[in-house]
């Protein structure tokens, strides 16, 4: 059987009250942001599923076909159904928490979705960084082998003009007539 830890994965599964009446889907989870314990459940409920329940995960059942939360169906309508964001405020966790007479963490929550968004990007990034990384290592090996050419290139000329000097000394002797006795 799956474990609350994992509940985010069971998105659109039926959500029941704690009669085993049908209170809507479930359509998301909420975490504190230094924790793996899910906090809260967005229920989806309503026509045409419209409406939006933030529930206590608190003591939540878990079965292959359903998720059953120890709360009557008037408990649920009678919290406030709207939008809700992927990040809930300290403020609305403990309206949901008064409302349903629980004590829930303090602090924001963060919903599974942001969670999973949030470490794909952390992945991505990861991903890139180390792309820069060895692009800027295989531009380091660029530069020093530029520099090894360049010295040796310094060098060259250097050897080089030195010859230079000595063809020149060399051709002004041989050239000198004051060098010439005849």
């Amino acid at each position: 059987m799956p474990t609350v830890a994992r509940i985010e994965t069971w998105k659109g599964t039926d959500v029941l009250d704690s009669g085993g009446n049908k209170a809507g889907r479930l359509d998301e989870v909420y975490y504190l942001s230094a924790s793996e314990d899910p906090v809260l459940l967005a229920v989806k409920h309503g026509v045409l599923g419209r409406q939006v329940t933030l529930v206590p995960v608190t003591d939540a059942v878990l079965t292959h076909d359903y998720v059953q939360v120890p709360y009557t169906a008037e408990q649920m309508d009678n919290v406030h159904s709207g939008r809700v964001e992927d990040e809930l405020t300290s403020e609305q966790v403990a309206a949901v928490a008064a409302l349903f007479k629980v004590q829930l963490p303090s602090g924001p929550l963060h919903s599974a979705s942001l969670i999973e968004r949030r470490r794909s990007e952390a992945e991505t990034a990861a991903r890139r960084a180390h792309e820069l990384e060895l692009d800027a290592e295989q531009r380091a090996r660029e530069l020093a082998e530029a520099r090894e050419r360049a010295s040796a290139a310094v060098e060259d000329a250097n050897v080089a003009e030195q010859e230079r000097r000595e063809a020149e000394a060399a051709s002004s002797e041989v050239t000198d007539p004051s060098q010439n006795s005849t």
